[in-house]
């Protein structure tokens, strides 16, 4: 049995293999966010990584594209984080698990410092548009 910090840490390259981390916004709503996305077409490691995000009460959506929609011959997961709270809580974690297993020089640790020195640049534009 894997134990949370290497679990977080599988995460966090599923994250930079299979994954972005951007700013959205929505139409009317002038302040943007953060949001994280996976995306596979394995049922299995989309089930993993929902299991990992349960475990550290992330909440999270899940949305699945039929197979034969934009020429897929298999079906398309998406899983999303969006919640200005959950996405940093979620970077910060994933920090602490590389740092844990001794990951601290990995290029990952490097991507996900980029990603907390991007969630304050969002936080700073939101706070300039309020």
């Amino acid at each position: 049995m894997r134990t949370l910090d290497q679990r977080l840490s599988w995460l966090a390259g599923i994250v930079d293999g299979e994954g972005s981390i951007s700013v959205a916004g929505r139409r009317g709503v002038p302040t943007p966010r953060l949001q994280l996305a996976i995306y596979n077409t394995t049922e299995a490691l989309i089930q993993e990584v929902c299991s990992i995000l349960d475990s550290v009460g992330v909440h999270h959506y899940v949305y699945r594209e039929p197979a034969g929609r934009r020429g897929n011959h298999k079906a398309n997961y998406t899983v999303l984080v969006q919640n200005s709270t959950y996405v940093p809580r979620l970077l910060e974690l994933l920090k602490s698990a590389l740092v844990a297993n001794n990951l601290m020089r990995s290029w990952l640790f490097g991507l996900l410092i980029v990603g907390l020195r991007l969630l304050l640049v969002v936080q700073e534009i939101g706070h300039q548009w309020q």
